[in-house]
Formats: C-alpha cells, structure tokens, sequence
C-alpha cells in the first residue's frame, strides 16, 4: 500500500515538473532571451531565433500529444496522475524528434537546440506553478463537488425506488447497501418485492463520494399538513473526510 502511494507521488510530482516545463517553455518563449542565449543551437548555420521558432513548434505539438497520452491513461488506470509521467516523457521525446526533423540533425544535436528555451523555462517555471497549480487544484475540486452531488441525487432517487417496491426504508448507513442488495436480515413482507439493484451497477462505489468517504445517511421525520412525512438526509462528509465541518455536501442545504 505505502508503495503504491510512493510510486503515485513520485509520478505525481515528475509529471508536474516535465508538464509545467513545456508549458513554461511554450507560453515562456519570448521572455528573457538574454538567458536563453547562452545556449544558442551548435548547430552549423541555425540562428538563434530559428532554434527558438522550432522550439516553440515542436513542444506545441509535444503537448498536444502529451494531452492525449494522458488521457489514454487516465481512461485506462482511472486515475489522471497516472498519465502525467508516460505523458511528459512522449512530449520530451516527441520535441527532439521534431527538431532533428526540422534541422535534419541527430536527436543529440536537436537536444542541443532545445536548449536555449531551457533557461527561460527555469525562469519561467516558479511564475507557472504559482499560477496553474493552484488553478488545476481548484477546477479539480469542483469537478470531485459536482460529481458528489450527483451521486447523492442518484442515491435519492434510488432510495424512493427501494421503498416504493418494498415498502421499507433502509434504516441506518450501512442500510444503504440495500439499494445494491437485498438485505440480509429483513422480514418477507419488508422484502417480498425488491427490485433492485436500484443504481447503476452493484458496485459499492456509488455509496462512496469523490474522496472516497462513504455517503452518510439518516431517515428523516416531520409533520406536515397533520400527517408524518418520512424523507432520507443523504450528504458527503466533504473533501476533509469529517462530517459537521463547512466543506459537508448536502443538496437540502442549497
């Protein structure tokens, strides 16, 4: 377990370092050209500002590719962090290749000439973490937010198909689990005509939200119109993983 983790963090942190490197280099390349200078292209007959053009081409299209790569294993593995370092290495790879193209050289010499954006990308590279990182982490919150309230509108809508079949409400957290499978212990008039599973698949990961704590859940009473009206309080604990806090998900507070 402690590995996997290691090995997520490590991918983690070197695909945040390669991808925030051609980003710097792409969006950097006109800034600070003194010290990119010294690293001007050996070789023979190639400028300064061509290098910097083919530089710019070539890790354009490297991110493009990277992009997709990303995806592919994102698709694959289900987890985004797991594409970053396959994706940077084929986006490293992909702009020396265009390079040497360009100038009809060797990877070693096209290697060379994706130098002189190297020192703008070092420059760059503070600027565009403190910029994207904590953007990246904001729009990925929200997306893990709205996915939680969608998985408690469907757990909703499942929990009034159970009782509208059996008859019977789950009782407690764990009760749940019976909009998955019938209950284990439930008399035969409770569980005559249950007709589920109610959601999508038996998974149980339908009960989880986006962190992974598993939804809470309480059966509700009030009186309305003179009459007891039973309703369930379904919400997340939230991205702390600790249910009463401020960051808590619950629809019947919006």
């Amino acid at each position: 377990m402690l590995a996997a983790v290691s090995n997520q963090y490590l991918c983690w942190a070197i695909g945040t370092a390669a991808a925030v490197l051609l980003c710097a280099s792409v969006f950097g390349g006109g800034a600070l050209l003194w010290v990119g200078g010294r690293f001007v292209a050996r070789i023979p007959g190639v400028t300064y500002w061509r290098s910097v053009g083919a530089n710019l081409l070539a890790e354009f299209l490297a991110a493009i590719v990277s992009a997709l790569v990303a995806l592919a294993f994102h698709l694959v593995f289900g987890s985004p962090e797991a594409g970053w370092g396959p994706a940077a290495v084929v986006g490293l790879a992909i702009t020396w290749l265009v390079i040497s193209r360009i100038f009809e050289t060797s990877l070693y010499k096209a290697f060379l000439a994706w130098l002189p954006t190297l020192g703008e990308a070092v420059i760059a590279l503070p600027i565009v973490m403190l910029v994207i990182l904590p953007a990246i982490g904001e729009i990925e919150q929200r997306a893990e937010i709205a996915l939680t309230r969608s998985k408690i509108n469907i757990v909703q809508t499942a929990w009034h198909m159970y009782r509208d079949d059996t008859g019977g409400r789950p009782a407690d957290d764990r009760g749940l689990e019976a909009l998955i499978e019938p209950p284990k212990h439930y008399n035969k008039w409770q569980g005559r005509n249950w007709g589920g599973p109610y959601l999508p698949s038996q998974s149980k990961d339908w009960l989880l939200d986006a962190w992974g704590n598993e939804l809470r859940y309480e059966l509700r009473k009030e009186k309305i119109e003179g009459r007891i009206v039973e309703f369930p309080r379904i919400w997340s604990p939230g991205p702390d993983g600790r249910a009463g806090t401020d960051d808590d998900i619950d629809l019947r507070d919006e």
